[in-house]
């Protein structure tokens, strides 16, 4: 038999609007800071010491679910999300530095699902929704030269069955294409 504290005062229904939950979590290089993402479109940076909160980073307008430190500069992150932007952030003062929104002409916006920075720290790669890998670099492109004439913006692979696409900036081929049939 039910007591009456729970047959009469049911617990209250979960607001799924309004609680906060984490989305992501990652450590600086350095393990000087604690980062966060929350479901309010926020990020956290926090002294992993203290436990202090030290910036409340705002960009996003959807969701982010990548976060990914500089691999040797604490004081740089990426973060993507759902909304389609990458934006480089200053973890020191709690700024962006840059972001790059993820237009696709006649799709709209591709959400960001992943994204890793080279070791080098000059260059980073996404993935979206639609099967895009994306390639960002900083400065020059003089070491990609010598793979392609042109300056390599950005690499589609493309998960429907397609024949090799080059033009002038771009290259787009089916996703279970191997690397011998490049077209470089």
């Amino acid at each position: 038999m039910m007591s009456c504290d729970r047959k009469c005062n049911p617990p209250p229904l979960e607001d799924k609007v309004t609680k906060l939950k984490v989305t992501m979590v990652a450590w600086d290089r350095h393990d000087n800071t604690v980062i966060t993402a929350a479901n309010n479109l926020t990020i956290k940076v926090w002294n992993s010491t203290t436990g202090n909160l030290i910036h409340i980073l705002m960009g996003h307008e959807d969701e982010v679910f990548v976060l990914e430190p500089h691999p040797f500069d604490p004081r740089i992150l990426f973060s993507a999300g759902h909304d389609g932007n990458a934006i480089i952030w200053d973890l020191d003062r709690g700024v962006k530095i840059r972001s790059y929104f993820n237009m696709i002409e006649g799709q709209g916006h591709g959400a960001v699902f992943d994204c890793k920075c080279s070791p080098d720290g000059q260059h980073f790669a996404a993935t979206d929704s639609h099967g895009h890998l994306l390639i960002f670099g900083f400065g020059s492109s003089s070491k990609y030269d010598k793979v392609h004439t042109t300056t390599l913006l950005l690499l589609y692979y493309i998960t429907t069955t397609t024949t090799t696409i080059p033009d002038q900036h771009v290259c787009i081929l089916p996703s279970d294409s191997g690397p011998n049939v490049l077209p470089y």
